[in-house]
């Protein structure tokens, strides 16, 4: 919800920046281009940890996912391409489309995310798998952060 919110906020605010847009855009692909790859050095870096199951650890509250995406540079970076790439800002019409298709698939890609992480709990309590998971998502990160940048 808090992702949609954001997303049609910058819809909506994407025609006022009008001639900015291409140096803001330029300027978001660069530095979220620069934050994918020094996430994924950090995650291909990252030695594991011992997880240990611990009944007082506080699921996090609506109100906190909700506030998160505002903070998040890779939503932001997100709903700007998104939005500037189907040029949102033609008609409300655009955008309320967009904003359904990208609810849908937002939470379809959460529920994949949730199965997948289901299905591979049992192995991440290795270390030699979590060690090699670890590499193949920093490098895939690096390799997609070079690919946006050339593109």
């Amino acid at each position: 919800i808090g992702f949609i919110l954001l997303l049609s906020t910058v819809g909506l605010s994407i025609g006022v920046l009008g001639d900015g847009l291409p140096n803001v855009l330029m300027v978001l692909k660069y530095a979220g281009c620069a934050f994918i790859c020094y996430m994924g050095v950090k995650i291909f870096n990252a030695q594991p940890s011992k997880i240990e199951k611990n009944s007082d650890l506080a699921v996090p509250t609506f109100a906190q996912g909700f506030f998160m995406q505002w903070l998040n540079p890779k939503a932001w970076i997100a709903c700007m391409a998104g939005c500037s790439a189907f040029n949102v800002s033609d008609s409300y019409q655009t955008l309320l489309l967009f904003v359904t298709v990208y609810f849908l698939i937002c939470y379809l890609g959460i529920a994949s995310w949730a199965l997948l992480g289901h299905k591979i709990s049992g192995w991440l309590n290795r270390t030699d798998f979590v060690v090699g998971f670890n590499r193949v998502m920093g490098a895939t990160l690096c390799i997609v952060a070079i690919y946006l940048l050339l593109s």
